[in-house]
């Protein structure tokens, strides 16, 4: 699983390899923070395996949808001191499931699935499409309400996640978050989270 931000937007990732970034807004662009490697910025690869799109025939669904706050030790309440945001990494972090998240730091929130269909045994690109309440970028001023990732999905993957976490205050935007997934120009997964405080 890797940790994903996007400008100063996190977003969790697993079992797959961004192959682009779009959407406009605020932040430094893309970095990624795996586990023994440092936190810089990679080079998007140049050039990928040849990708074949499926077939009509190679029809995709959604199975095992989980969703809600991810139960991980970075979220912590705001009165412990000194600790930080800590990533849990490895195994399959509880999902509480609900559509109310908590506005504070380190709150991870979103989707885990799988996909079926004859479609799901070969490598499938899917698009990630996040609509926020407007994220605005202290340093520049600059509106964030989409955020869209181009990700290659594995077939040996256990599942999928689509989550975005709390690591700034400035993210913590209360009201309605809609979590989309695209395969080609079909939706297959929607979801809408309300932030509260």
């Amino acid at each position: 699983m890797a940790r994903v931000a996007l400008g100063m937007v996190f977003l969790i990732l697993a079992s797959g390899t961004v192959l682009a970034e779009q959407g406009g807004g605020a932040g430094s662009g893309l970095k990624l923070d795996v586990p023994g490697v440092d936190n810089k910025y990679p080079e998007l690869p140049e050039k990928t395996t040849k990708y074949v799109p499926l077939s009509a025939s190679d029809e995709l669904s959604v199975s095992n949808l989980e969703y809600g706050v991810f139960q991980t030790r970075s979220a912590q309440d705001e009165d412990e001191p000194g600790e930080g945001i800590t990533l849990a990494w490895g195994g399959k972090q509880p999902i509480t499931e609900t559509t109310y998240i908590p506005a504070r730091i380190g709150v991870k929130f979103g989707m885990r699935y799988n996909l079926d269909g004859p479609g799901s045994r070969r490598p499938v690109r899917v698009k990630l499409l996040y609509l926020t309440p407007g994220l605005v970028d202290p340093t520049s001023g600059k509106h964030q309400d989409k955020i869209e990732i181009v990700q290659e999905l594995s077939p040996k993957a256990r599942y999928h996640v689509m989550a975005f976490q709390f690591a700034e205050a400035f993210e913590i935007i209360p009201g309605a978050w809609h979590m989309y997934v695209f395969h080609e120009d079909r939706k297959l997964l929607e979801k809408t989270f309300t932030v509260v405080k």
